[in-house]
């Protein structure tokens, strides 16, 4: 009777140690982890391409879920990132004007000015899906044009 009672004395604490041993290890391999995706995602975002595709693949998710927010502010985000002006955020982003100046100044012809004002400038989308479609064609050439 003795050992019996020993033995399920050890078999509680051998639970207890592994269960303390495992509980550490998962601590330290989860701030390692963290660690390492948190300078990835600060590398990332410093590429000033990287952000712009993100907000491209942003625009293309909006459009699957059919979100015309998200799908205007990607849109604008992307322009305003291709301009060096993508810190601004609503309600502080900059007006039409802010970016029909920004755009003479870095000399862009006057049909891109009127395509990138006529996407920024979108207060609603149209109700079919197609448009959607031809207005994320326009802003990815748009992008396109205004990297080069």
């Amino acid at each position: 009777m003795y050992f019996d009672f020993m033995d399920d004395y050890a078999k509680v604490i051998i639970w207890l140690v592994l269960s303390v041993s495992t509980a550490t290890l998962s601590y330290f391999v989860y701030r390692v982890v963290s660690k390492i995706k948190k300078e990835r995602d600060k590398k990332n975002f410093a590429d000033h391409r990287y952000v712009i595709g993100s907000a491209i693949v942003n625009m293309e998710r909006a459009i699957v879920y059919e979100d015309d927010a998200s799908f205007r502010f990607f849109a604008r985000y992307a322009i305003r990132a291709c301009l060096d002006m993508g810190k601004s955020y609503p309600p502080n982003e900059p007006s039409v004007e802010n970016i029909r100046e920004r755009l003479i100044q870095k000399q862009f012809e006057e049909s891109l000015i009127e395509k990138v004002l006529r996407i920024y400038s979108l207060e609603t989308l149209p109700e079919d899906s197609q448009e959607w479609q031809n207005i994320f064609k326009d802003t990815h050439k748009i992008v396109k044009a205004l990297l080069k």
